[in-house]
């Protein structure tokens, strides 16, 4: 048997949103961070600090520092817009409930 829950819309307040937002665009920046950190540990040039690159580890840990620093900033501003988008054409169209149907784990009977 299913388990009808039923989520409204106008349920979710503005620090829920704010949070799933900030979540996902922070997992990216980290991605994103580790990836150009791994380049510059092998020696590409994609860190640059003071006008110059930086390579090998120290490049690997301002790398991660300077994209978590950077996506920090801008995770932060873009959750805040995307929340209030969210919460104002939540008001302005509001939804019908949105049914999320869940089903039990089924188990084989021999």
């Amino acid at each position: 048997m299913a388990h009808d829950t039923g989520i409204r819309p106008n349920q979710l307040t503005f620090g829920t949103l704010f949070k799933i937002f900030f979540g996902a665009s922070i997992l990216f920046w980290f991605a994103f961070g580790i990836l150009i950190a791994v380049l510059a540990l092998l020696g590409f040039e994609t860190v640059s600090w003071n006008g110059g690159h930086v390579t090998g580890l120290p490049g690997f840990a301002l790398g991660l520092v300077i994209s978590l620093v950077v996506g920090g900033i801008f995770s932060a501003i873009g959750s805040v817009v995307m929340a209030l988008i969210v919460k104002l054409m939540g008001i302005m169209l509001p939804l019908g409930t949105v049914h999320a149907v869940r089903m039990p784990r089924s188990t084989v009977s021999e």
